[in-house]
């Protein structure tokens, strides 16, 4: 299992998702879809056949209706924190706050720690 561990870790849901349709959206403005797409209600396995290749490949698909659901499901639960907490993420306060009257909205969590640069000197 350790063997093949490092391998899985790029199958899983969560990397799928990004890779394939958050990353190709934004970078390749597309994703594939087939009518599954829209007729599923469910994450399903399909197979796919690239124009560049002859192999048929077996295929974890996402559909629309299912995005739409963790879509709005990450924002309910999102609000839900913001409200709770009472606290912005430090891209949203900048945007929204006035850093000297209402720093209490920062939510310190939300900054990058600062990392050390290290250079290398030849000799």
């Amino acid at each position: 299992m350790e063997a093949i561990k490092r391998l899985l870790v790029n199958f899983r849901l969560g990397d799928l998702l990004y890779r394939e349709y958050r990353s190709r959206s934004i970078h390749e403005f597309s994703f594939d879809v087939d009518d599954r797409f829209f007729r599923e209600v469910d994450v399903y396995v399909a197979s796919r056949l690239h124009d560049w290749d002859s192999t048929r490949f077996l295929e974890l698909s996402v559909p629309a209706r299912w995005l739409i659901g963790l879509y709005n499901k990450s924002v309910h639960e999102y609000r839900l924190a913001l409200l709770r907490r009472r606290k912005l993420p430090i891209k949203l306060w900048v945007e929204l706050c006035d850093p000297v009257k209402e720093s209490q909205f920062l939510d310190d969590a939300s900054i990058d720690v600062g990392r050390d640069l290290s250079i290398r000197v030849g000799r």
